[in-house]
């Protein structure tokens, strides 16, 4: 791999990490104040309102991972001409996606604000709906183009200080907001304006950087020619992991309050996903698309197996620390909120398993991503959806807030195992079983550390304690987690940590 190359990865997955670890903190400040000063009723809303534009962002249609796949080969080998006609391709999309998804969005406020069960009144939740996607609509017309060039050109790191800046603003004009105890519509169209902010820095770096590139010139619109089965992807993915809080909204009794409490439960394990994400799959998946476009197989295999028992050493840590702590941090967190009970335990081993499942998945579904298999994958993807909404028709009525969950780990166990199937034997060439040990390391050592936590946990009041305690955990879960990779995959952790060493000794 050359060196621009691991110099790319390298700062992609930092400033991935840095920008989730900014949206994780946050995200976990802001609504805990949302909480404090408007109740648990304005919270549910929100975290409805961020799934209603996820299904008003299917109207993309796969457009920008169309687009980035597209780039992979022709940045790889500077080809110009194709670059200028898929660059114009996906400006004149966007423009005409953002005026149906202004209208989608618009309908969603009424129907939302009429179908919400709750004591909001039904014209405030229209305009939340209307503040939080403002933000959406201007970023579709305007920033999406310049994402989807710097993210197949390896330049993610541009992106992510971008978004750090504007997020940053975000939560100031928030918080100005909050304090002044304005209404919350104008705390959330703050917060949207604010957001919006970065898009004239991405530009300017755009038109100096690839001063070649038009954004007008002779469109190619066969290259986009995936997004028909990324968009089947995209529906898959937002009936599994962005549903939850919108059913529970409108078929509970309480619903907006009970959305609110699946809400600080995602809260933490959406952030940890998210930073494991960027840190891993978005900061690397340009890379490998780029050694598997110019034919570089051997190269990327040799890269993806060190990449993968690292990725599942840092799950089985970071989701140790998770599954021991979550109960203590909501108890901390809605300290005070007394509309509605937060410790809830069975949801916390339930959300744990599904989420460490639903991080299992992340290597080789980076693969197909890399490899742009997604028309080979996408009724796969449809089955996942089937048995996800299944159950949770099924048992909805019943178990409201659990059966979200518990279809989330049904559909998991499917859909994860097909990714990991297919992953090694059809994109790697390879058996399944060195990524099962590899699996294995991070189920164990997230059980392993909830099991030795439950032993020496103390009882936590403050937040002081909690952090001590975080620290203690994963100081536990670290050493678990070394000594079964050591036990488990003994050759690769080695090969992992004689190329840890050969860098630290070339920066020294």
């Amino acid at each position: 791999m050359s060196v621009m190359r691991k110099k790319s990865i390298f700062y992609n997955m930092v400033s991935q990490m840095a920008m989730q670890v900014v949206v994780f903190v946050i995200g976990l400040i802001v609504p805990r104040y949302i909480l404090s000063y408007y109740g648990s009723e304005i919270n549910g809303i929100s975290t409805t309102v961020s799934q209603i534009i996820n299904y008003a962002s299917l109207l993309e249609a796969g457009l920008g991972l169309a687009s980035i796949q597209a780039l992979y080969k022709p940045l790889a080998t500077n080809d110009l001409e194709s670059i200028n006609g898929i660059c114009a391709a996906t400006r004149k999309y966007y423009f005409q996606i953002t005026g149906w998804f202004s209208l989608v969005i618009v309908v969603s406020a009424v129907l939302y604000a009429a179908l919400a069960k709750g004591s909001t009144d039904r014209v405030t939740i229209a305009l939340i709906v209307l503040a939080i996607s403002s933000g959406s609509i201007i970023e579709h017309a305007f920033h999406a183009k310049y994402n989807v060039i710097l993210t197949a050109d390896q330049k993610l790191y541009i992106v992510s200080i971008a978004k750090i800046i504007g997020l940053i603003m975000q939560a100031a004009a928030k918080f100005i907001c909050i304090f002044m105890h304005t209404n919350i519509v104008w705390v959330y169209a703050a917060g949207s304006l604010a957001l919006v902010a970065r898009i004239p820095f991405l530009a300017l770096y755009v038109k100096k950087k690839y001063p070649h590139i038009s954004f007008r010139g002779k469109m190619d619109l066969s290259a986009l020619k995936q997004r028909s089965a990324l968009l089947i992807h995209q529906i898959a993915g937002l009936v599994v992991n962005n549903s939850g809080a919108i059913i529970i909204s409108v078929t509970s009794q309480n619903g907006l309050k009970l959305a609110s409490v699946y809400a600080v439960y995602r809260l933490v394990y959406k952030n940890m996903y998210t930073l494991i994400t960027g840190a891993f799959s978005n900061g690397s998946v340009a890379s490998f698309g780029q050694l598997f476009a110019c034919g570089k197989f051997d190269e990327a295999k040799k890269t993806f197996r060190s990449f993968e028992v690292l990725f599942y050493m840092v799950i089985g840590i970071l989701y140790g620390c998770v599954a021991a702590l979550i109960l203590p941090f909501v108890g901390l967190y809605t300290d005070g909120v007394t509309d509605i009970e937060y410790i809830l335990p069975v949801l916390a081993l339930l959300m744990t398993i599904a989420e460490v499942l639903n991080c299992t998945r992340v290597p080789c579904g980076m693969l197909i991503n890399a490899q742009g298999h997604f028309h080979q994958t996408k009724y796969r993807a449809l089955i996942e959806a089937a048995i996800n909404f299944a159950v949770t028709l099924a048992l909805i009525f019943k178990y409201d807030i659990y059966a979200i969950v518990i279809a989330g780990i049904v559909s998991y166990v499917y859909r994860v195992t097909d990714i990991i199937v297919y992953g090694n034997k059809v994109l790697l060439k390879d058996k399944a079983w060195g990524s099962m040990r590899s699996i294995l390391i991070s189920w164990l050592g997230v059980l392993g550390t909830w099991f030795v936590m439950q032993w020496i946990l103390p009882d936590i009041t403050s937040w002081l304690g909690f952090f001590a305690c975080a620290a203690l955990t994963a100081v536990i879960a670290l050493v678990l987690v070394l000594c079964l990779t050591l036990m488990l995959k003994f050759s690769d952790a080695k090969a992992l940590g004689a190329q840890m060493k050969n860098k630290l000794l070339k920066k020294q």
